[in-house]
């Protein structure tokens, strides 16, 4: 029973632990009227709002031309999935770190990883 116990916990851990992944994410970045959209070669994720996603536009905004520019970005960020009966996008990425913001940026960044 005891062992049972053991599996059943280090089994519950692992699978709770599969909806959060921790992710260097790079694509471009828009931020229009209290909604953000991070879009790569594959994908698109909604951006969850709070000061990290603000700060962010808030850098982002040096790089634009015109409302509706978006701009190249990498950050360091958690995915999970939306909650059920809520309207966006299905996969949505909550800030943790902003690496680099802007196409000059970006590039230095990618070039300095992979050397």
């Amino acid at each position: 029973m005891k062992q049972f116990f053991i599996v059943s916990s280090f089994l519950l851990v692992l699978f709770s632990c599969t909806d959060k992944r921790e992710n260097v994410i790079t694509g471009d970045f828009i931020y229009i009227a209290d909604s953000a959209v991070i879009k790569g070669e594959d994908f698109i994720y909604g951006v969850e709002i709070d000061s990290m996603t603000m700060q962010l536009a808030k850098e982002a905004a040096a790089f634009k031309n015109g409302d509706f520019d978006m701009v190249p970005i990498i950050i360091e960020g958690s995915l999970h999935e939306k909650e059920k009966n809520t309207e966006g996008w299905d996969t949505i990425v909550k800030v943790d770190k902003i690496i680099a913001v802007g196409s000059l940026k970006v590039r230095q960044e990618k070039v300095s990883n992979t050397k």
